[in-house]
């Protein structure tokens, strides 16, 4: 709702978003309007949409990325204790993961532009969470795939003879270049990125990208940094393309399970994040929400 005089504060004070003129506006209307639109051109409205839109993509697109990758950290560790391996990662690998990696990455998202579709998306709800059912499905699924990569990874390094120095270097690796194969996906939530539009509108991108794969072959190979990093004698070959194949199978089902969740497989998760979500704690569950569905109730009536 938009106004700009006195008559109009009523319907600027009752509106979801109350829009008030900051140059003909009288002091009333402004008062009661939750935004003041301080050029007075209709246009703003639309371009503030947008961009509100595109910053609550991005948050998105952050939590995507940042929530699977972190649990893929921990599990790896836990799920090699539970099978009996030796710790795939250490202490140190892991600290770096979660302080450059996930920052460099994360960083690369924020600045994502708007997607071509963006205002032709209706309204979100009010009170939808960022956590929605996405989030939490790609969050597990995700995770699953990284681990098994590289725990795979690791022990198939045992299985070949190589020591543990070795296998903790291609472990390190696989984690951080499937974190990479996952955020390119990660650029868009439902549209497919095998598509040119993947080397257009972000050029931090590939500068992110760049920094972190360079810095991983520092690692790898500088004496002294590779020692600190338990990885004192790099990497063959052959694990450098195991790293590579892990890192495009990430792209590739992640591509695919974009192409199936809507029609295949959120029928056959959904319910069951539904269950999750209303039996979980009220401290977890948004009040706005739980505001919007009692009143939903009480319209519909017994």
């Amino acid at each position: 709702m938009t106004g700009d005089g006195v008559n109009d504060a009523p319907a600027l004070k009752a509106a979801d978003i109350g829009v008030a003129m900051g140059i003909t506006g009288t002091d009333v209307s402004k008062e009661a309007a939750k935004m003041v639109l301080a050029d007075d051109n209709f246009a703003t409205i639309v371009a503030a949409v947008k961009e509100g839109r595109r910053v609550w993509d991005n948050l998105r697109k952050i939590l995507l990325f940042n929530l699977p990758v972190n649990f893929a950290q921990g599990t790896s560790i836990f799920w090699a204790y539970v099978i009996g391996f030796q710790a795939p990662l250490t202490a140190i690998q892991v600290l770096y993961v979660n302080m450059v990696t996930a920052i460099t990455m994360g960083m690369m998202l924020a600045a994502e532009p708007a997607e071509p579709d963006i205002m032709q998306r209706p309204p979100r709800r009010p009170g939808k969470r960022l956590l929605g059912k996405l989030i939490m499905w790609r969050c597990l699924f995700v995770s699953i795939l990284i681990v098994i990569l590289v725990l795979g990874c690791y022990e198939w390094g045992n299985a070949t003879g190589l020591n543990i120095n070795h296998r903790r270097a291609e472990a390190f690796n696989v984690l951080v270049f499937c974190e990479i194969g996952y955020s390119l996906t990660t650029r868009f939530i439902k549209r497919t990125t095998l598509h040119p539009r993947v080397f257009r509108g972000n050029r931090l991108v590939f500068v992110s990208i760049g920094i972190t794969a360079a810095l991983q072959v520092a690692l790898t190979y500088i004496p002294g940094l590779n020692w600190f990093f338990s990885m004192p004698e790099g990497m063959l070959g052959v694990q450098w393309a195991r790293v590579i194949v892990s890192m495009i199978i990430v792209f590739l089902v992640v591509e695919l399970e974009k192409a199936l969740v809507d029609p295949v497989l959120m029928p056959i998760v959904g319910p069951v994040l539904d269950f999750i979500s209303d039996h979980s704690p009220r401290w977890l569950k948004n009040p706005k929400a739980l505001v919007s569905k009692r009143a939903r109730k009480r319209q519909e009536g017994p």
